[in-house]
């Protein structure tokens, strides 16, 4: 199966990136997204049904939603496709 990011959620990426870039060394926000992207291969199964989102807008979007790192990865399996279509930091989702 395969992973693919919208826009929004790689533009997420790279902002994140970024960010620990400015206060790490320089290369670690990169190794933070292949992780993060690591991550999400490990949800990235076929003939599995993953409940919506406890947020209302997603969950009336038909996303699902897992965590990484007090992130919320707003997602839907689409054939033999996990699309990732919102990150967003947990603290800040109603």
């Amino acid at each position: 199966m395969k992973v693919s990011l919208e826009p929004d959620a790689l533009e997420t990426l790279y902002d994140i990136a970024d960010f620990i870039d400015s206060i790490h060394t320089p290369g670690a926000g990169q190794f933070w997204v292949t992780d993060f992207v690591l991550n999400l291969y490990t949800y990235a199964k076929p003939d599995v049904t993953y409940a919506l989102c406890h947020n209302k807008i997603l969950a009336l979007a038909g996303l699902s939603c897992i965590t990484y790192k007090g992130w919320v990865i707003a997602f839907k399996i689409e054939g033999d496709d996990m699309v990732v279509y919102l990150i967003v930091r947990g603290s800040i989702l109603v």
